[in-house]
């Protein structure tokens, strides 16, 4: 890589020794006008004897910089050439990882990540989460073997820990991501009101503020109609083919599910702490207002995001 470099500056010295012969080119044109001009004087005088070894000198000045220019050309081609052999290993071995990744078979691939995927998303469900667009593996292992060995409460402070710290600097730098997209900045002021609440601890606050939030973006991205956000993405996006993409789609479905449960207000427990967007709405439920519940909110608009991310491309692809 380091040859390729030195040979990236010895390019960019030799433009700029391109430059200033272009530049001595065009004085070439110039002393070609004047000596057209001179013996256009000399014959209309006719002072032909006296002014010869004038006409002659200026010959030699206007032919100068072209001789110059051509010595200079073969100089520099001549360690172009030499080192053609070492170029041509040097451009193998660094296209190398990329043919290794075309020739890969990404059917295989995507089955693979799409089955550790729903495992991920399996073993994480009896704790009341689920495999999220900002995680990587190794974090849903970490977060699996937490609730496996330390149990649920564990688990839910560990990942609201992670999201608390630094002033919550994980969820806002997710948040702000979300702007990129038309239905979320239309709603910004309602979401940094929600951000500004769940970063002070008034999740009794910013859990009713984020839930019509959920249904305004699906609805205007995925079916206007739509009164269950989570059906409303799957029929969106059931002509999805990605594997590992479906699985992530799945785990949202599920959980925007989970949350638009219908319940039966009759024998609903005022204090539960069921994140379950009739009960909190329709003001059957106080005991909503927990950081778990406010963060699981976030984290599913931050999975909506992503999949509104992904409609916007597939769209922008398909009209092309």
């Amino acid at each position: 890589m380091s040859t390729l470099v030195s040979y990236q500056r010895y390019l960019d010295d030799q433009a700029a020794i391109w430059r200033q012969q272009m530049l001595q080119a065009q004085s070439i044109t110039l002393a070609a006008t004047t000596l057209s001009s001179t013996i256009a004087s000399t014959i209309a005088t006719q002072q032909l004897a006296t002014v010869a070894s004038s006409i002659e000198a200026a010959v030699q000045r206007a032919i100068a910089p072209s001789l110059d220019i051509a010595a200079h050309y073969e100089a520099m081609l001549k360690p172009i050439f030499a080192n053609a052999d070492r170029l041509e290993q040097i451009l193998t071995a660094a296209l190398q990882p990329i043919a290794a990744i075309a020739a890969l078979d990404w059917g295989k691939r995507f089955a693979s990540w799409s089955e550790e995927e729903r495992k991920l998303d399996d073993a994480l469900r009896p704790f009341g989460w689920w495999a999220l667009t900002s995680w990587t593996p190794d974090q849903a292992r970490q977060a699996i073997q937490i609730g496996r060995t330390e149990g649920r409460r564990a688990l839910d402070a560990a990942i609201c820990d992670h999201f608390r710290h630094n002033r919550c600097r994980a969820l806002r730098k997710m948040v702000v991501g979300w702007m990129d997209e038309t239905e979320f900045k239309l709603r910004r002021p309602i979401i940094q009101d929600a951000m500004k609440d769940h970063a002070s601890g008034r999740y009794r606050v910013s859990v009713p503020t984020l839930l019509p939030v959920v249904e305004g973006v699906v609805a205007a991205v995925f079916e206007p109609s739509a009164k269950h956000p989570g059906k409303a993405i799957r029929h969106a996006t059931q002509d999805e083919r990605l594997a590992y993409h479906r699985v992530l789609v799945d785990a949202m479905v599920t959980t925007l599910t989970a949350i638009w449960q219908p319940s039966d207000f009759t024998t609903a427990n005022p204090r539960t702490r069921t994140l379950n967007r009739h009960l909190i709405l329709h003001g059957r439920s106080v005991g909503y207002g927990t950081e778990v519940n406010s963060l699981k909110v976030f984290l599913a608009l931050d999975q909506i995001a992503s999949e509104v991310e992904t409609k916007r491309q597939r769209d922008r692809t398909q009209a092309a």
